[in-house]
């Protein structure tokens, strides 16, 4: 077997940390999330989003009072930074979740990818602060149990990230960490 063909074989699995798979299921529900509930979300001021798109985000909004998504939907002005928030994620950070979705399944993360991936996440972890800030301050959430639930499903949104901007700074030579090109023979022991 040559070496591109070893390089080219995806280790499994259970051969990998376990932060790839974790990283993997993130980004591939990541996409699902942004597309079925971030962008309807973002769109429904404009009116060209179909009420049947926008049920999942009501239902969403009306089980969680979540006070974020909840007044994005409607267009009200107190959310336009949070509006801004899901812009970003629909311009900027979606392409990233097919990007790092795929290298992570073919187990072909190389420095770019760690650069691309460090960057994503001090991006997402540093917003995240002001939208848990939000959700741990605001009068609108009408019980501590709904703060509690929505600061579970916010928080994952933060601690992954982070743990990616820490881990792939670490390992990306655009930020001092070992290049892949190093004395290792297979770049893929980095990790």
């Amino acid at each position: 077997m040559s070496s591109l063909q070893q390089q080219q074989r995806r280790r499994p699995w259970s051969k990998r940390p376990a932060s790839d798979l974790v990283y993997f299921v993130y980004f591939g529900s990541h996409i699902v999330f942004t597309l079925v509930m971030d962008a309807p979300t973002l769109l429904a001021a404009s009116g060209m989003v179909p009420s049947a798109l926008l049920a999942p985000v009501r239902e969403y909004v009306k089980l969680t009072s979540d006070p974020l998504m909840g007044a994005a939907l409607v267009g009200a002005a107190e959310a336009t930074w949070f509006r801004a928030f899901l812009a970003c994620e629909l311009g900027l950070q979606l392409p990233v979740f097919f990007v790092a979705a795929r290298r992570l399944y073919h187990d072909t993360v190389d420095d770019r990818t760690k650069s691309l991936l460090a960057m994503y996440g001090a991006h997402v972890a540093t917003a995240m602060v002001p939208i848990l800030a939000t959700i741990v301050t605001s009068r609108a959430i009408p019980s501590t149990t709904k703060r509690l639930v929505l600061i579970g499903a916010y928080l994952p949104y933060f601690a992954l990230p982070a743990h990616m901007a820490w881990r792939y700074a670490l390992k990306s030579a655009l930020f001092g960490g070992v290049p892949s090109t190093s004395a290792i023979k297979d770049p893929r022991q980095i990790e």
